[in-house]
C-alpha cells in the first residue's frame, strides 16, 4: 500500500480507500462499518458478534 496515494484531505475518502485494501471489504461495506462504529479504532476492536449485526457481514 503506497501511503502517498492518501494525500487527500477528505477523511471519508482516505478511510474508504484504506479499508477497501482488505479484498473482502468493498466501499459500501466500508461506509457501513464507519457509520456503525464511528472510527477505525472501534472497528478494529469490535468482536465478530458486533460485526455480524452490520449488513453484509
Amino acid at each position: 500500500m503506497d501511503l502517498q496515494q492518501y494525500q487527500s484531505n477528505d477523511f471519508l475518502t482516505k478511510y474508504i480507500d484504506m479499508i477497501t485494501e482488505v479484498k473482502s471489504i468493498n466501499k459500501t461495506d466500508g461506509q457501513t462499518l464507519l457509520h456503525a462504529f464511528g472510527s477505525l479504532e472501534k472497528i478494529l476492536n469490535s468482536s465478530n458478534e458486533q460485526l455480524s449485526v452490520c449488513p453484509g457481514f
